[in-house]
């Protein structure tokens, strides 16, 4: 069951752009409520880091084509 979806590098840009977006979300949540705020970590920062992750499975699959 091979995941046969093609990555283009268009596709690979516009999650590089979402990905900065959300580590933007989570430095002005830092600004506005402190830098150990949970609220940041626990939601902002996840989401930049799963954001990250897929990025990184993208790069990995293009490669391989």
């Amino acid at each position: 069951m091979g995941n046969n979806v093609v990555i283009t590098q268009e596709q690979v840009q516009i999650k590089e752009k979402k990905c900065h977006d959300r580590y933007d979300d989570f430095l002005l949540c830092q600004r506005e409520y402190g830098f150990n705020d949970l609220k940041c970590r626990n939601y902002y920062l996840k989401k930049y880091e799963q954001c990250i992750k897929k990025l990184d499975n993208m790069k990995l699959q293009i490669q391989r084509t």
